[in-house]
């Protein structure tokens, strides 16, 4: 079932470049935008996936100003978190933890992050 489930995800999002560019297409509408100040305009982007906004001068990273801004896990894994939970909401997070292969805590906070982002009822623990 882990595979079945997860393999349409690979497809979309082979690696944490796809997410990122996924974020900056879907999201940002092809422009980095700083969460800070909302510059558009000139945005400098550094190899370790950190911006810097050249306006406020503050450094952000691709997830600042979001419900999984304080995660520190690869984007990948937080998107397969997202993937799998809209496509069974009521999984646990031990389940979670084994199918995206993090620990139980990471999930569970995932989890919440994902319930809070669009308000689930009665998430269990598990």
């Amino acid at each position: 079932m882990k595979n079945e489930i997860l393999e349409k995800f690979r497809r979309r999002f082979p690696n944490e470049r796809a997410c990122r560019k996924y974020l900056i297409d879907e999201v940002w509408k092809g422009k980095v935008t700083c969460p800070y100040c909302g510059n558009d305009r000139k945005v400098y982007r550094y190899t370790n996936g950190q911006f810097r906004c050249a306006e406020c001068r503050k450094l952000f990273r691709i997830l600042t100003g979001t419900v999984y801004s304080g995660i520190r896990l690869p984007l990948r894994k937080i998107f397969m978190a997202m993937y799998v939970l809209s496509v069974k909401t009521d999984m646990s997070a031990r389940a979670l933890a084994f199918m995206i292969e993090v620990n139980r805590r990471s999930a569970g906070k995932l989890r919440r992050k994902f319930n809070e982002l669009y308000n689930h009822e009665g998430s269990n623990e598990g």
